[in-house]
């Protein structure tokens, strides 16, 4: 098998660069002591990164003490990010979805690029142009062994028709890569091959439902180019690495590309708001969204590579991290249609700016801005304020009211006791469940039956309690008394 690197230069000007690189292999065309090197892509729409084959050491010496030459790198491995599965049908009306498609936004015209492990045929999805950017692969775009790509395709642009279910952008111009050698695994080479040849179709929102734990400078810098010359904005999955033995759990974004800063990063939440256990957060999450909803499954003979042309019609469940990215990815459409002219930062802004706030107030490290939503979807209430009720018999007791709304809604209420001790949560005059968490965000004790929660609080340490109903039917009025250690 041929031997790749990835040759960053330091300045942009693909064509000093280009003919920098060409000056090198010329050099040592004939001295070389392995096969012939070449120049395998020169990446014309990403001008600082150049990949080449079969260079000997020699060459890649030379390379590293080029003055103008960035990093000379192999190249590595990514995969996507483990797929979690759950009930679906409840995301759209939790984000507004609708909003946009009844004021006849679908993302028409907008053209939104996917990276990953395939683009299946199926019968709710139309693409506009796919693409095998896996070096020296025959199979052709189409094919998706593991049934990743097809699934985040689907979420974002499963068409509105007689048939399964409507994603989030219907109308928009779905561009795909299969970047995978047909088992999830691929090089940066083919992740920046992937990016160059989306920046050539026009492509300016791409969905990365992976990550990869070490980064590479060529992959870095072919992210910044394509978003910095071609205004690309990239959502990238956060990761599922909120519930991995030996990992920070509130400081698991520790993949690329979800930590670059100009890239907007999702997390997932349940249909209840809350945060899954697998999601990664940390200081620089950006939005989270719903995952766990049905998309596109790709054809069995397409499965078993019997023929990758087949064509699928049927349906599964597709969660983690992978599927909340590509909601952020599908409203990006929306707003891209409404506002053709707003640049990727604009996008992103848009995007972090209609969100309802979650967990601790403002931008956390559990849930980052906050849910994404339509902006004309005004919050549900879901804060509060504990205050003091002498007329509460005993008076010793704090107490919290507000109103659930039905679909599994809860309210938060943030609570810091000026006593150490022994603290009961007691539900009155609803059918509640109450969570309490610390301000990570890591639950510490709950009742999911009749009863109160009792604990140990200690004086001066906030603590966010949740209470929603028990199943998505219950809403009402609530509740909530805090009775206080004696």
């Amino acid at each position: 098998m041929s031997k790749i690197h990835l040759v960053t230069f330091k300045e942009q000007g693909h064509q000093k660069n280009k003919e920098n690189l060409n000056r090198h292999l010329s050099r040592h065309a004939n001295s070389s002591k392995s096969k012939k090197c070449k120049m395998k892509n020169e990446l014309s729409h990403l001008p600082r990164v150049f990949i080449i084959e079969d260079a000997d050491e020699e060459l890649l010496d030379d390379l590293r003490k080029d003055p103008n030459v960035l990093a000379v790198e192999d190249n590595r491995e990514t995969t996507t990010i483990d797929m979690a599965q759950h009930q679906p049908e409840w995301s759209h009306p939790m984000i507004g979805v609708e909003q946009f498609h009844s004021r006849g936004y679908t993302g028409r015209g907008v053209k939104v690029g996917v990276i990953d492990t395939g683009c299946g045929n199926h019968v709710d999805l139309v693409w506009a142009g796919r693409y095998t950017s896996y070096p020296n692969s025959t199979l052709p775009p189409s094919a998706d062994k593991e049934m990743h790509g097809t699934k985040v395709a689907g979420i974002i642009a499963m068409r509105d028709n007689d048939k399964g279910y409507v994603g989030v952008a219907p109308e928009c111009l779905l561009y795909g890569v299969k970047a995978d050698d047909n088992r999830g695994l691929w090089g940066v080479d083919s992740e920046i091959a992937a990016i160059n040849w989306l920046v050539s179709q026009g492509v300016q929102i791409i969905n990365c439902s992976f990550g990869d734990f070490e980064d590479s400078i060529a992959r870095y810098n072919a992210y910044l180019d394509a978003y910095t010359k071609h205004n690309v904005l990239f959502i990238v999955s956060a990761g599922n690495l909120g519930h991995v033995e030996g990992i920070d759990v509130n400081n698991s974004i520790l993949r690329s590309p979800a930590k670059y800063a100009f890239v907007l990063n999702v997390g997932a939440v349940t249909k209840t708001k809350y945060l899954y256990s697998y999601s990664s957060r940390g200081s620089g999450l950006g939005v989270v969204a719903p995952s766990g909803v049905m998309s596109t499954d790709v054809h069995g003979d397409n499965y078993y590579g019997n023929d990758y042309n087949a064509i699928g019609s049927g349906y599964s469940t597709f969660g983690g991290t992978s599927c909340a990215a590509p909601h952020v990815t599908g409203l990006a459409a929306l707003y891209k249609q409404m506002y053709p002219t707003k640049t990727a930062f604009q996008l992103r802004e848009m995007i972090e700016g209609n969100t309802e706030d979650l967990g601790k107030d403002g931008v956390d490290r559990q849930f980052g801005y906050g849910l994404v939503k339509a902006p004309w979807v005004s919050p549900i209430s879901y804060k509060g304020k504990l205050t003091s009720d002498a007329i509460l018999i005993p008076s010793n007791a704090t107490t919290a009211t507000g109103v659930i709304p039905s679909g599994g809604y809860g309210i938060h209420f943030k609570f810091q006791p000026t006593k150490t001790g022994t603290y009961t949560l007691a539900p009155f005059n609803f059918n509640s469940a109450v969570h309490v968490y610390d301000t990570s965000y890591a639950e510490l004790a709950y009742n999911d039956i009749d009863g109160a929660v009792e604990m140990e609080m200690f004086a001066g340490q906030p603590y966010f309690i949740k209470v929603s109903g028990k199943t998505n039917n219950d809403s009402g009025n609530m509740i909530l008394r805090v009775f206080h250690p004696q």
